[in-house]
């Protein structure tokens, strides 16, 4: 359960990004999860893939990682960092969002 919840902010992040860069289609993400123990980033791709289909995320290859615990590179505990996306503009040339 912790993985969809999990998904849907990941998803949210993505889709918020697109929107801010025009992006007409997401695709490529890499996200950084900082969530409960025992989390499986596998499952979350899955469940973004699942809860993403008819949204521009659709079809999006998303890789996420466990966050590496605390420090000052990790996100807030229950918070997704978006560290890449990749996506095609309505104009439909492809877009690297600077890291």
């Amino acid at each position: 359960m912790h993985e969809i919840s999990a998904a849907h902010g990941v998803l949210e992040a993505m889709m918020e990004e697109a929107g801010r860069h025009g992006l007409s289609r997401v695709v490529s993400a890499r996200v950084t999860v900082n969530a409960v123990d025992g989390l499986s980033p596998e499952n979350v791709a899955y469940w973004v893939g699942v809860l993403g289909e008819g949204t521009c995320v659709q079809g999006a290859v998303v890789e996420v990682y466990p966050a590496a615990g605390p420090g000052e590179d990790c996100p807030p505990p229950g918070t997704v960092r978006l560290d890449e996306l990749r996506g095609v503009p309505r104009d439909d040339v492809e877009y690297d969002r600077p890291r």
